[in-house]
């Protein structure tokens, strides 16, 4: 299996980040997550739909009770505003915003830690802590390489 690494695909890579393998969530054919959350809001509303878009666009796929556990909260332990952790298990996927932004930038990242090798859709095992201070959105579409290094 190709090795997928956090720091080719997060941008901008959360100060705090520890890799662990990955998980199988499924095939091309099917591959399922579970959304889980008690949430309410805009912010967690789009955070759902970053997640539910990454999947479709790797595969035909669902959000269904059937699937890898995803849980969206809020912790309001955090210390910065859109902050949050993220943990990616064999038991599923756990993304707490330390308010409702911390939520939708945790999903951020979650829906970059997906991707398929030949038929099989994978999540990145992984443990974050982001806390940066974001002063503007930056689209990945147009990021490039030579623009990463640059700034």
């Amino acid at each position: 299996m190709a090795k997928f690494e956090l720091k080719n695909h997060v941008f901008p890579l959360p100060k705090d980040y520890k890799e662990d393998g990955q998980v199988k969530i499924g095939t091309f054919s099917k591959a399922h997550l579970n959304l889980i959350t008690k949430e309410k809001g805009d912010l967690i509303d789009s955070a759902k739909e970053v997640i539910e878009k990454a999947l479709l666009g790797t595969a035909a796929s669902k959000i269904c009770e059937c699937g890898f556990p995803v849980t969206l909260a809020i912790d309001k332990r955090g210390k910065k505003p859109e902050g949050y952790t993220l943990e990616v298990t064999e038991d599923g996927a756990t993304v707490k915003g330390y308010d409702p932004a911390g939520v939708f930038y945790g999903a951020i990242t979650l829906s970059k830690l997906i991707f398929v090798v030949g038929d099989e859709v994978f999540l990145d095992k992984a443990k974050i802590k982001d806390e940066l201070t974001r002063n503007s959105l930056v689209n990945d579409a147009l990021v490039t390489v030579e623009w990463i290094n640059h700034y």
